[in-house]
């Protein structure tokens, strides 16, 4: 049925682009609508089909409603004292890798900035870090 739909449409597509005929511009847009609801109405049968057999009690108990034969009752309350839980044991966490990245970050730059003034080197017995007195500039030692 698509196949034959489509033969339909490149034929009209192809006549139209050729001015074999020149229908008004309301016609073009019914042809393209019917077209649309042709090769849909399967698919939208077999989901009509399938959407009559769902049980709606489960939609209904979680607005509050339950289902009592034939019958819509409200949900029983819960009891004097006690209270819902307001957390969500399955949410998702937030991922440890942000904060990971700013500490990271964060102890490269007090890294740089202690080097950078020869804390590093003093705190090592020089050792590690840089000699501040020492400053390289395009590759000559002052």
């Amino acid at each position: 049925m698509a196949a034959g739909a489509l033969g339909v449409f490149l034929t009209a597509l192809l006549g139209y682009v050729t001015n074999m005929f020149d229908p008004p511009f309301w016609v073009i847009r019914t042809i393209l609508a019917g077209l649309v609801v042709l090769i849909s109405s399967p698919s939208m049968l077999i989901a009509w089909l399938k959407l009559r057999q769902r049980n709606l009690a489960p939609i209904l108990d979680a607005n509050g409603w339950a289902v009592n034969g034939r019958k819509l009752t409200h949900v029983a309350r819960l009891p004097k004292g006690s209270r819902r839980g307001s957390g969500d044991p399955n949410e998702d966490r937030p991922s440890p890798w942000l904060r990971v990245v700013v500490a990271v970050v964060a102890i490269a730059f007090c890294h740089s900035l202690l080097n950078d003034h020869g804390f590093i080197r003093e705190l090592t017995g020089g050792r590690f870090g840089d000699d501040p007195a020492v400053t390289e500039v395009s590759g000559e030692t002052k």
